[in-house]
């Protein structure tokens, strides 16, 4: 078997295991929020909280370590960290314990991903996009994995922290088979090589060299603007569980049902995503996914003004629908971004610049939450649609420099 698809399938399972982790800890989300009785105010601020503390770790930290040590140790590390955080949750007796443990999970959650670039690293240039979008089918068997594990516990008359333990047992497999399988990847590998034979000057300060380069440092600027403004898009993936457990009164069978279903619908979104982005670009591909997952989520978030609330088969059928339209649509360009992001950087601080991304993204990630729960009290549950139209801003500057941003097609190596 060619390496690339080996290592393919082992990142394809971490992203499994990521999947489930953030899949998995937002459907238990709604059942804690019902149980501690938690309100909009108070979740978003303990978002907040956590999001204060865990952006700005990954962003200063995750990328340099990925870059300095390498792929696959920082790849193993975080999975094994996650599975100890899943243990942690399962033990939480309050709310606060909840929140300071999920801080390190959040962390984990970003630092397994950046580190999984070595995926993007080894697949042949030329079918990137497509293959990675097939890679990311194995992650949506993750989130089918988590979301049906939470109805089928409760089924057999097992506590919702059942599926906490699962989640965390998935992250340790994850970590033992990168260990075992795994090697780094093959352009960092490469590159430290030509280094040691002095083909290739190591920089003290890699960071700022690149950034010194005009079309890097505008690449770098761009793409922070994308990801922190599409973050408005994000509100209402954010409180979907909460708005199903707390507005629509749907228990943990219903809502299991529906994240299940979702994450089936999603197993499509991958490579649809990446399979655009080799036909069309990046660029354009980004463009269109954002407008559509701006514009879909007002249908789900009034069910309760259009159909009302409880566990009725109008009620459930018509969220679930206008649901599963925008879930396909917001996982594409999710996976998208996962793609886009690591390819517009040179190898050297290419996962430095992508953890450095989610510095400006921790400017409108950290007060989001508290702000939309907020006003959310106050003007309901449609303020998270509302305000992920702002999302729409992050697509302006893209326009007149898609030619900047494309990397369909482009080679990734080592002397970059």
């Amino acid at each position: 078997m060619e390496y690339w698809k080996k290592a393919a399938i082992i990142g394809a399972l971490g992203y499994w295991s990521d999947i489930m982790d953030m899949v998995g800890g937002m459907a238990v989300g709604g059942i804690i929020a019902v149980e501690w009785n938690i309100s909009p105010v108070l979740m978003g601020f303990a978002m907040t909280l956590s999001r204060a503390i865990f952006l700005p770790l990954h962003g200063i930290l995750s990328g340099p370590l990925t870059d300095l040590f390498g792929r696959k140790k920082l790849f193993v590390i975080g999975n094994f960290i996650a599975g100890l955080v899943y243990v942690g949750l399962a033990m939480a007796t309050n709310f606060w314990q909840w929140v300071a443990i999920g801080i390190i999970g959040g962390w984990m959650s970003f630092l397994t991903q950046t580190a999984n670039i070595f995926i993007i690293e080894e697949l042949p240039a030329e079918r990137r996009g497509t293959l990675f979008g097939l890679t990311k089918v194995i992650s949506a068997f993750g989130a089918i994995n988590a979301t049906f594990s939470l109805p089928l516990f409760v089924g057999l008359g097992l506590p919702w922290r059942t599926t906490l333990w699962y989640i965390g047992f998935f992250d340790f497999l994850v970590a033992i088979l990168g260990l075992l399988f795994l090697r780094e990847s093959t352009v960092w590998m490469q590159r430290r090589e030509l280094i040691k034979q002095g083909k290739l000057k190591e920089t003290k300060l890699p960071l700022k060299q690149a950034l010194s380069n005009p079309e890097i440092r505008k690449r770098f600027i761009l793409m922070s603007w994308f990801m922190a403004i599409f973050n408005f898009s994000r509100l209402p993936d954010w409180f979907s569980s909460y708005y199903m457990g707390t507005t629509l009164h749907f228990g943990p069978s219903v809502l299991g049902y529906v994240l299940g279903a979702a994450s089936i619908v999603g197993i499509a979104a991958p490579p649809f995503a990446g399979k655009l982005s080799d036909v069309i670009g990046r660029v354009k591909s980004a463009i269109l996914m954002t407008i559509l997952c701006v514009i879909t989520p007002f249908l789900w978030y009034s069910t309760d003004i259009i159909v009302g609330t409880g566990e009725t088969l109008m009620v459930i059928t018509y969220f679930l629908i206008t649901y599963l339209i925008w879930r396909f649509f917001f996982i594409a360009i999710y996976e998208l971004q996962m793609l886009w992001q690591p390819e517009v950087y040179p190898t050297s601080v290419r996962a430095t610049l992508s953890s450095f991304n989610y510095l400006a993204v921790s400017a409108v990630d950290i007060p989001l939450p508290t702000i939309s729960g907020l006003a959310a009290l106050i003007l309901g549950p449609i303020t998270y649609p509302a305000l992920g139209t702002i999302g729409l801003l992050s697509i302006i500057p893209l326009i007149p420099l898609h030619r900047l941003m494309e990397t369909k097609g482009k080679p990734l190596t080592a002397i970059e």
